[in-house]
C-alpha cells in the first residue's frame, strides 16, 4: 500500500511526508489517500483513539510444488495475551493445512515480551522437545550468591501495583532466586504444528532481543536457515546482537529496564552480541508487501530468485514512490515480567 496525501497534501518527497505526518499526529483524524500496487485510489480515514495492536502484519500459505509454506510477519513480541489472540488462529491454520515448511518475519521486529518467544517457539518446536531445556538465564555472580544486598530497597509489586508479602514480610527483589536452576525454562509442546521440515527467520540489522531469543533457542531442536535483507545491500547481514534481558526495577513511579542476565540455548550459546549473521544476504525491496512470493526473501526460499529480477527487470520503475520506516508502536528489548521472578524457599 502507498499513501499519496495526508489532509489533501501530496506526499511524494520524504520532506513532505514527514511534515505532514507530523502535523497530523496534533489533530482528532488524519486523511489517508491512498493505493495498492498503483492501481487503485481510495481514502482511508483514522480517527484519534486508543487501539489494540495486532502485532500479525500479514500471514498468508505459499504453494511451490508439494511444498507447502506458512508465513507470518511479526511487528513485536507483545505482552502475552495479546500475541496469543491473534497468533494462536494462525497455527491452528497452519496446522490444519499440513505445512510443512515455516517463514517467520522479524526485519523489522525489536523485541518485546521474553514469554511471547517461549510461546512462539513451543508453538513451532517438534513433540520430541517437550520438556527439553529451551534456555538459561545466567545472572551475575553476585546475584546468584545471594550477595547483591542493594537489591532489599526494591520491593515487589504484584500486577495491581501491591507489595507483595509472604508470611508477613515484604517481598524485595534481593529475595529472588538468581541461580541458573531456578531460572530455566523447559519446552512444554501442547500445540501448535508438528510436522515442519524446517523454519526460515527473515531478519536485518533491526532484528533483536526476543527476536534473536526465538531463532537462538530453536537452533538445537531444528533446521533453521536465516534469511538477512538491507536496503544497501550488504555482503554480510547481522542481526542487532542483544542476547540479554531485563525486568522492571521500581523507581518511584517509573521502572528501570538494565540489562540483567545473559541467554543461553540447550546448547549454552548465546555468543551473539555482534548479531547472528545471515545464512545468505539480500536487498530489501521495500517496494514489494510482506508475505509476497517476489519479495526477495521469499523468492529466495520459494527458488523463484531469477524469476523475480526477470520481473522486476521488465516493469517499469516507479520514481514517484518513496518507503519509510517508523518504529512507533513496536516494542523494543527482551522483557521478562516480574510475576515471572521465582521468590527464594527458605
Amino acid at each position: 500500500m502507498q499513501i499519496l496525501s495526508i489532509n489533501g497534501e501530496h506526499v511524494l518527497a520524504e520532506d513532505s511526508f514527514l511534515e505532514q505526518w507530523k502535523k497530523s499526529l496534533s489533530m482528532s483524524f488524519i486523511k489517508l489517500e491512498v493505493t495498492e500496487d498503483g492501481i487503485k485510489k481510495r481514502e482511508v480515514r483514522l480517527n484519534a483513539a486508543s487501539y489494540e495492536i495486532n502485532p500479525v502484519v500479514k500471514q498468508n500459505i505459499l504453494r511451490n510444488g508439494e511444498r507447502k509454506i506458512g508465513y507470518f510477519a511479526l511487528n513485536s513480541f507483545t505482552p502475552i495475551q495479546n500475541a496469543r489472540k491473534y497468533l494462536t488462529p494462525i497455527f491452528l491454520s497452519f496446522s490444519q493445512e499440513k505445512i510443512n515448511e515455516l517463514i517467520i518475519d522479524l526485519r523489522y521486529n525489536q523485541g518485546g515480551y521474553q514469554v511471547t518467544a517461549d510461546y512462539i517457539a513451543n508453538a513451532v518446536v517438534p513433540i520430541s522437545t517437550n520438556g527439553k531445556i529451551m534456555y538459561t538465564e545466567h545472572y551475575n555472580r553476585q546475584m546468584q550468591g545471594g550477595n547483591s544486598k542493594v537489591l532489599e530497597n526494591y520491593k515487589l509489586y504484584d500486577e495491581y501495583n501491591r507489595p507483595v508479602i509472604i508470611n508477613g514480610k515484604e517481598i524485595s527483589l534481593y529475595d529472588i532466586d538468581y541461580s541458573v536452576e531456578a531460572n530455566t525454562t523447559y519446552f512444554h509442546k501442547d500445540e501448535g504444528l508438528t510436522d515442519l521440515k524446517k523454519v526460515y527467520f527473515i531478519v536485518s540489522n533491526k532484528t533483536a532481543s526476543a527476536s534473536e531469543l526465538l531463532i537462538n533457542i530453536l537452533k538445537p531442536y531444528m533446521d533453521v536457515q536465516v534469511i538477512g535483507v538491507s536496503e544497501d545491500n550488504l555482503s554480510a547481514v547481522y542481526t542487532y546482537g542483544k542476547p540479554v534481558g531485563s525486568f522492571g526495577i521500581p523507581m518511584d513511579q517509573f521502572d528501570l529496564y538494565l540489562g540483567m542476565y545473559e541467554l543461553k540455548n540447550a546448547n549454552r550459546e548465546n555468543n551473539y552480541f555482534k548479531g547472528i549473521k545471515a545464512d545468505i544476504s539480500l536487498n530489501d525491496d521495500t517496494d514489494t508487501d510482506f508475505g509476497m512470493q517476489y519479495d526477495p526473501a521469499i523468492a529466495w526460499i520459494l527458488g523463484m530468485e531469477k524469476k523475480r529480477m526477470e520481473l522486476k527487470a521488465s516493469s517499469k520503475i516507479r520514481k514517484d514512490r518513496y518507503s519509510f520506516y517508523f518504529n512507533t508502536d513496536r516494542l523494543i528489548g527482551n522483557i521478562k515480567n516480574r510475576s515471572e521472578l521465582k521468590i527464594k524457599m527458605k
